[in-house]
């Protein structure tokens, strides 16, 4: 049913390129962002909230990817907000976590699933054995992919799913100027629900999510770094080659001239690869001259990601697509053990293909994008698409042609911008 629907939007979109994805995002305000119906599931949720006689054990179930364990963590913090002293269990995606173990705001993480973009099998069964054998009063349940036919909760345990938030974040879309990112409509949601029952016990501007690492992972990163054997005080600019789509990863072509460019500034480049197109790194250092390559380092594919998270604070400059490691780099890091201070200060360059900008991007510049959470800015480039929409949210049944959605990338505009944050 969601590929055949997916079938027609494109064909819209293609159909009619000027007005298509106007059209589809219009219906789905119409339909699903409507002011009644936002106030009719922000009443039936406060009523499945108000059914529950205490919030001593609450489980929140992240959506599956890495970055939704990283941006999922504004839930967290909203609920702490009106619950300081509950024990608040987070359910993510195995490889993340490491990045959020030490979140303080967390009293247990259950790492369990293993696969993406969907929940397998197994990650399934897992999530209910853990709902069976745990005495949670309430679920927070923000993964569209595990529906109430999937997770079996038992009748006592009130949950509010994942659909609730989509209402919230389609109203700040509908205002330019609001900013609906899906981290900050996570917030906004639980404060909208929670308003309605109780006061805040503090109440907090939200500035974004953080990650907490620890000592092992600055020795790791500075390993690398020192293994590149670059001049000392040389800004470094990071390339994130990867994503977990081919809809939001940056073209060849494009990473190609990014690179053949960025290596004749007075930077040395760090490349990040990743697991779902293990040799495009590779494929891009073997564009470039012999002469320049020894500016140039792959960071090793086997990297754990808080190590990649460490090194991405040493950049001066982090360009990627949207994926995991832009939410990682746009979090603020902090050391476990407090002896060490992290710089906060990398620019986040994001270039979007099919994908919302306002609802995933960090811009500090343009109206109605959220910053990222460092001393420094963070800019969003957007392809000119005619097929992009908000139903893109869900890239997983998407029917365009992925090079659809990076037309007129500028990358003399991005070079520019990069020298205006690098050491000369």
């Amino acid at each position: 049913m969601v590929r055949f629907l997916y079938k027609i939007i494109s064909w819209i979109t293609e159909t009619f390129p000027n007005k298509g994805a106007r059209f589809i995002d219009s219906a789905l305000f119409f339909i699903v962002g409507n002011i009644l119906l936002h106030k009719i599931i922000l009443a039936w949720n406060v009523h499945l909230l108000k059914k529950v006689k205490k919030f001593e054990k609450i489980c929140v179930i992240a959506d599956v990817n890495i970055g939704d364990a990283v941006m999922n963590q504004s839930f967290i913090s909203a609920l702490r907000d009106y619950f300081p002293e509950s024990c608040i269990d987070y359910v993510i995606k195995r490889s993340a976590l490491h990045l959020v173990r030490n979140n303080k705001e967390i009293s247990h993480v259950w790492p369990i699933y293993t696969t993406a973009p969907f929940p397998s099998e197994h990650d399934i069964r897992e999530v209910n054995t853990l709902i069976n054998e745990s005495d949670f009063d309430v679920i927070f349940n923000f993964s569209p992919f595990l529906s109430s036919h999937k997770i079996k909760i038992p009748r006592r345990i009130s949950v509010v799913g994942f659909f609730g938030i989509v209402p919230t974040l389609l109203q700040a879309q509908k205002n330019k100027k609001d900013k609906s990112h899906m981290m900050l409509s996570g917030y906004r949601f639980i404060h909208e629900l929670f308003s309605r029952l109780k006061k805040p016990a503090k109440k907090t501007e939200f500035l974004g999510v953080s990650l907490i690492l620890s000592q092992d992972t600055l020795d790791s990163a500075k390993k690398i770094l020192i293994d590149k054997n670059s001049n000392h005080g040389t800004s470094i600019v990071f390339l994130n080659t990867d994503t977990s789509s081919r809809f939001t990863q940056i073209p060849f072509d494009i990473q190609k001239e990014l690179l053949k460019k960025i290596i004749n500034l007075t930077c040395d480049v760090l490349l990040g690869g990743g697991p779902s197109h293990k040799d495009f790194a590779i494929h891009l250092i073997d564009t470039i001259p012999l002469e320049k390559r020894n500016k140039i380092r792959i960071v090793p594919i086997t990297t754990p990601l808080d190590v990649f998270a460490v090194l991405i604070d040493y950049c001066d400059v982090f360009i990627t697509g949207d994926t995991g490691s832009l939410h990682m780099a746009a979090a603020r890091k902090y050391a476990q053990d407090g002896n060490f201070q992290f710089r906060n200060k990398t620019t986040v360059f994001s270039i979007f293909g099919a994908t919302p900008p306002r609802v995933y991007g960090y811009d500090s510049q343009m109206s109605g994008f959220f910053v990222a959470n460092q001393d420094a800015v963070s800019r969003v480039y957007i392809g000119n698409s005619h097929c992009r929409n908000l139903t893109y949210i869900n890239k997983n049944d998407i029917m365009c042609n992925e090079q659809c959605f990076f037309n007129d990338i500028n990358v003399d505009k991005i070079i520019d911008d990069i020298q205006m944050f690098i050491k000369n």
